[in-house]
């Protein structure tokens, strides 16, 4: 996907958890955001349906291309920041294997 969004003129950056949430306030994975040129964000949020391993990346770009509306799912996944795995576990009961 990363090729394809490069060849027709899209620049990527692929950011570590602890940049993300640096930067952004994202601590969960996987989330896409998408701007416009001239930097304002045009999509921000998850890119697939809950229980569902189809992802919508294609169709939210094509449809914010053509000004079209697009479907907009929540954000499903993993905590990546010490801070909020943390929260979500304080005794460190769950361990969480990174592949």
């Amino acid at each position: 996907m990363l090729d394809l969004l490069k060849r027709n003129a899209f620049r990527t950056r692929i950011m570590t958890p602890e940049v993300a949430a640096a930067e952004d306030g994202v601590e969960g994975v996987p989330m896409l955001q998408i701007q416009s040129p001239d930097g304002a964000i045009k999509f921000r949020g998850g890119y697939r349906e809950h229980g569902h391993n189809q992802f919508l990346d294609v169709s939210i770009i094509s449809g914010l291309m053509k000004s079209s509306p697009v479907v907009r799912p929540g954000i499903y996944g993993c905590a990546t920041t010490h801070r909020l795995r943390s929260l979500l576990d304080p005794l460190s009961l769950k361990v969480l294997s990174r592949q």
